[in-house]
């Protein structure tokens, strides 16, 4: 076996057969929520990500793509007056790279009541991660990477913290073919108030792949993700596309199974210089509403 695939090939061993005992329910559940425009106008079909700090979210390794320094700043208007909030820098010091990033999230105006009747008064439920993310290439076809969370969520009074880690693996083969395998929030949280639950551990596994096309210049990405809960849960199939005509403009698309109100998702992203923005639409049924999200990212050197 050439041995630039053993590397991945033990990580994904790894990665597939450790399954903690099932949970009963799961906290700190933004963690499972994706973050980038790019990501999100494709269907979070990103465990192979590319070229984006945000990639790091869904699998540290892919941060070894990454060899220039770059920042992003993503907002995201989400359902019943939710909001997110993610930024991310990604450096890269040759077959090292590192990566920092925050992510939080925020409901606003959520009604207190002591007794039946009007409210008393509103408050913010707010979820926050602070992560510090490296990855290493082995070969110049195999990756791994590591992050490592700090987590903090309160509502209300109560509060309470803890820590997490992921860790994956990028392998490009030689056909051109990107594979990607990762396990998110491995980790704890103490109880809030008298109430302790677990974090919402997922497995991902997903490929991908790229060509261009002459006439017009574009470039064409095809990508589909295997996504599942590390315990009780639904698995999800993730599928997403991305055309960009000129290296300028990008059309995306994608498609989720699996999930109740959401499935569809839609974006664009226009590049100019060292800069990018990406713009990310995603319906949901039950007259949840529709989802916004805009990302900024800026190539700094």
């Amino acid at each position: 076996m050439n041995r630039t695939r053993i590397p991945f090939l033990a990580a994904i061993l790894i990665l597939v057969t450790y399954v903690p005992p099932a949970n009963a329910g799961t906290g700190l559940t933004f963690l499972s929520l994706g973050v980038g425009g790019r990501s999100l106008g494709m269907g979070e079909a990103y465990s192979t990500g590319d070229a984006d700090p945000a990639a790091m979210h869904y699998n540290p390794a892919s941060l070894s793509s990454i060899d220039v320094t770059t920042v992003s700043f993503m907002h995201r208007s989400w359902i019943e007056r939710t909001n997110a909030e993610y930024i991310a820098g990604a450096f890269s010091f040759g077959r090292f790279s590192l990566g920092l990033s925050t992510y939080w999230l925020s409901i606003r105006d959520i009604e207190i009541r002591n007794v039946p009747g009007p409210a008393t008064g509103t408050f913010t439920a707010q979820d926050f991660s602070l992560g510090v993310s490296a990855s290493y290439d082995f070969t110049n076809e195999f990756s791994f990477g590591l992050t490592v969370k700090y987590l903090y969520e309160k509502i209300l009074i109560d509060d309470a913290g803890g820590v997490a880690f992921d860790f994956g693996g990028v392998y490009m083969t030689p056909a051109g073919i990107r594979l990607g395998a990762s396990v998110a929030n491995l980790g704890s949280v103490n109880a809030l108030r008298d109430v302790s639950t677990p974090l919402p551990k997922l497995f991902r596994g997903g490929i991908s792949y790229t060509t261009r096309i002459e006439n017009p210049a574009t470039t064409v990405t095809g990508a589909a993700d295997f996504v599942a809960p590390l315990g009780d849960g639904t698995s999800h199939l993730h599928f997403g596309g991305e055309a960009i005509l000129y290296g300028a403009v990008a059309l995306r698309a994608g498609f989720q199974t699996g999930y109740d109100a959401r499935g569809l998702t839609l974006g664009t992203g226009i590049a100019h210089g060292i800069v990018r923005v990406d713009y990310a639409f995603a319906p949901t049924q039950y007259d949840l509403g529709s989802t916004h999200s805009i990302s900024l990212s800026i190539q700094l050197n």
